[in-house]
C-alpha cells in the first residue's frame, strides 16, 4: 500500500503534476490521439469527451476524457478527483497491456514465419 499525505487539500498544481505523469505514459499512436491530446491541452474537454464517445474502445481517448474532470471544483472538494485519476490510470495500464501483447504477438509471429 502506498502511504498518503496527511493534507486533504488538493491544489490544481498537484492535479496537473499527476495528469502530466499519466500523459507521459501514454504514447500517441494515431492522429485521433494527437487531436485528443491537443484538445485536452487547450482545455477543450468537451471535444475530448466527444472523441472518446465516438471511439468507445480507444483507451487513450477514454483516459483523457476522464482527466478533464479532475479540475472540476466539485470533484476537487468531494475527493472525486482521486477517482478520476484512478480511472485514467487504469485505462493507461490497459492500453500498455494491449500494446505489449500486440507487439509480442507480432514478434513471435515473425519467429514462426
Amino acid at each position: 500500500m502506498v502511504p498518503t499525505s496527511t493534507s486533504n487539500e488538493l491544489t490544481k498544481e498537484q492535479i496537473q503534476r499527476a495528469i502530466d505523469l499519466i500523459i507521459d505514459r501514454m504514447p500517441q499512436q494515431t492522429e485521433l490521439h494527437q487531436e485528443a491530446l491537443t484538445a485536452f491541452r487547450q482545455g477543450n474537454y468537451a471535444l475530448v469527451k466527444r472523441l472518446a464517445a465516438f471511439n468507445p474502445l480507444d483507451r487513450y481517448c477514454k483516459a483523457l476524457s476522464f482527466m478533464g474532470g479532475a479540475f472540476n471544483p466539485q470533484a476537487i472538494s468531494s475527493g472525486n478527483t482521486f477517482t478520476i485519476l484512478n480511472e485514467s490510470i487504469l485505462n493507461v495500464a490497459e492500453l500498455a497491456k494491449e500494446r505489449t501483447a500486440t507487439e509480442l504477438g507480432a514478434d513471435i509471429a515473425q519467429i514462426f514465419g
